[in-house]
């Protein structure tokens, strides 16, 4: 049941960034690990990348070119974050 909460969750997620994008002009940052970094056991307490998901990038790929049916451009920019 949890399982099936957290699906619902992502796809209403997905279909409103979907969204925002075929508006156009805004500006959307995407963790390539899916937003895993933690720190773990193994290291010692530092936050570690998780590893590079590529499905993420392509996820948001695919909704870029949904947003250009609708007209609109969407233009991917490498940068990194650091938090925790």
């Amino acid at each position: 049941e949890k399982a099936q909460e957290k699906k619902a969750h992502n796809q209403r997620a997905m279909r409103m960034l979907g969204e925002k994008l075929a508006e156009g002009g805004k500006c959307v940052w995407i963790a390539p690990s899916g937003g895993r970094d933690r720190p773990t056991p193994e290291s010692k307490g530092l936050v570690v990348p998780a590893a590079f998901d590529p499905k993420n990038i392509d996820m948001f790929r695919l909704l870029g070119d949904q947003a250009a049916k609708a007209g609109r451009k969407t233009h991917y920019y490498p940068m990194a974050m650091y938090t925790y």
